[in-house]
């Protein structure tokens, strides 16, 4: 593992290399490691409005997930358990054991099944808008796994206003209330959108999961085998996946609790932060004390 770093504020910005792929992570604060897995077609940016507040209790690690904009795109396997096997080998890169992880969207499903896959890693789990807990999914998506209809919307997203276009139509999908997307998370999306390679890496990555009919790599059956303090975090008016989803997902757990963000859309740690840290803060506090 290869890292450099630079500094900005209080978060350490590094470029790390795991079997021979460059990926960029955020770092900040000391205490029990706290890793934040971003969804798919984000990056780590996105735990920004979090990641000071978590960093003054825990040592806070956000990478970079294969094929998105901070990380090499040269690889072509984006199955579920492609990823899974590379964030294996970048925790172990790390050092990490007996740690939390947290992860939204694309990245609550690869938490999932990290935990599934090496149990004892982990002290908790915390799964926020989790991708794989039921078919349905927003239409867009599943349009999207279609032959044509991907590579259209890329041809589109690449035209002289296609990233502005791209953030608008994410934040329409991804935003209960659209006054609250952030400025910074606007920028973000437009950035990511010109990165070369980004756009077919997160298409990729959303055809692993998702088919026409809706989510095909799913985990639901799965959960009763966890045994960690599980935190199930939703936002109430998600159209990406359902709430539902985190009712049943709770239901299958031996050791969860769920909290639901009222007037909240798929990203609660971006558009309700601070009802985000009040729900995670307690749990991840009694988990790291192994309480």
């Amino acid at each position: 593992m290869i890292i450099e770093s630079r500094f900005s504020d209080d978060i350490s910005v590094h470029s790390i290399t795991v079997d021979g792929v460059k990926s960029k992570l955020l770092a900040a604060g000391k205490g029990p490691p706290l890793v934040l897995l971003h969804g798919d077609g984000d990056t780590p940016a996105s735990w920004q409005w979090v990641f000071t507040a978590l960093a003054r209790e825990f040592r806070v690690l956000a990478p970079s997930l294969p094929g998105h904009a901070d990380t090499d795109k040269r690889q072509e396997n984006f199955t579920i358990a492609h990823m899974t096997s590379f964030m294996c080998s970048y925790l172990d890169g790390l050092e990490l054991d007996r740690c939390i992880i947290a992860g939204n969207s694309l990245g609550g499903l690869l938490s999932i099944r990290l935990a599934l896959t090496q149990p004892e890693r982990f002290r908790g789990l915390v799964v926020v808008d989790s991708s794989g807990l039921g078919r349905e999914i927003h239409p867009m998506l599943a349009l999207m796994s279609m032959p044509w209809i991907g590579e259209l919307a890329i041809a589109v997203a690449r035209s002289p206003l296609g990233p502005g276009q791209r953030a608008v139509a994410r934040m329409m999908q991804m935003f209960a209330r659209f006054d609250r997307a952030p400025a910074d998370w606007l920028a973000e999306q437009r950035r990511i959108a010109r990165v070369p390679g980004f756009l077919e890496a997160s298409l990729a990555a959303v055809r692993a999961g998702v088919g026409p009919w809706g989510q095909t790599e799913l985990v639901l059956e799965e959960l009763d085998r966890l045994t960690m303090p599980t935190m199930v975090i939703w936002g109430a008016n998600d159209l990406v996946v359902p709430a539902v989803h985190a009712v049943r997902a709770r239901k299958c757990l031996r050791n969860g609790q769920l909290a639901l963000i009222p007037q909240c859309g798929h990203l609660p740690h971006v558009e309700r932060p601070s009802e985000f840290l009040s729900a995670v803060m307690p749990f991840a506090q009694r988990a790291a004390a192994g309480a």
